[in-house]
């Protein structure tokens, strides 16, 4: 997908080789680069300047993972609505590690 044009209201979708689909909805979803790059050239018209803020205003973050293995589980196990655990860092955490060779 090389553009998306609103068309009498209508998204029209022009491809890299030239073919264009005509359609009721469009679900983009490019990196944020792909976005802050090419936003002004992919959209016609121009995406409303709120939106456009928010692409420039967004940063690029950094994604952890780890895997950390336990003997016992210590979450309920039979639980649809336990999914996932999340360490999140205060500012205390970081500042204390930050410039120690036990920062990441």
């Amino acid at each position: 997908m090389t553009r998306v044009q609103w068309n009498q209201n209508r998204p029209v979708v022009t491809c890299a080789d030239g073919s264009t689909y005509n359609a009721d909805h469009v679900i983009f979803t490019p990196s944020l680069g792909v976005l802050k790059q090419h936003h002004s050239t992919i959209f016609s018209p121009a995406l409303p300047m709120r939106k456009v803020q928010a692409i420039n205003n967004i940063a690029f973050g950094s994604l952890e993972k780890m895997f950390l293995e336990f003997e016992t589980p210590f979450w309920p196990v039979n639980s649809l609505d336990w999914v996932q655990y999340v360490i999140l860092w205060s500012n205390d955490d970081i500042a204390e590690v930050r410039g120690t060779d036990r920062e990441w």
